[in-house]
């Protein structure tokens, strides 16, 4: 069942680009799970999937790219406007958001980094410095808080 809502999804998404109405694509995409919309959107062309995740509010934008590989991230991301990449990673886990930086161009990745909210911006620039499969690559800034009794 689940299956079938994705492409069905995918099919009033794939019907709506054609005739330019990015609107009703992501009208399409709205009763999906992030990680169904992302699969919904991994079908389509890389420049479709940026035009529908620059449209959408960056919260649910990160939602969708944290969903996608690391490269096919990063593909979509290179053709975000820098300013709406950097709302874009803003909202994402810092670990994450470092992981789509370092797969972009140098120059794409700086102009999103210097655009970047500053607190998020300087969590993320430390996660740079590591490779993506080191242990500073793989970790986050980020921990649980638990509440004490």
């Amino acid at each position: 069942m689940e299956q079938r809502l994705i492409d069905t999804a995918l099919e009033r998404v794939r019907t709506a680009l054609e005739v330019g109405n990015v609107d009703a694509a992501i009208d399409a995409l709205a009763n999906l799970r992030p990680a169904d919309r992302a699969e919904a959107l991994a079908d389509l062309p890389t420049q479709e999937q940026a035009d529908v995740l620059d449209e959408l509010p960056p919260n649910e934008a990160a939602d969708i790219l944290e969903h996608f590989e690391d490269d096919e991230a990063a593909e979509v991301a290179a053709r975000l406007p820098a300013e709406s990449l950097a709302d874009v990673l803003d909202e994402m886990d810092p670990d994450d958001a470092a992981d789509v930086l370092g797969d972009l161009p140098e120059d794409k990745a700086a102009d999103a980094l210097s655009k970047m909210g500053a607190e998020q911006a300087a969590e993320v620039i430390p996660l740079l410095e590591h490779e993506d499969d080191t242990a500073g690559g793989l970790m986050t800034p980020e921990f649980p808080i638990c509440a004490a009794k």
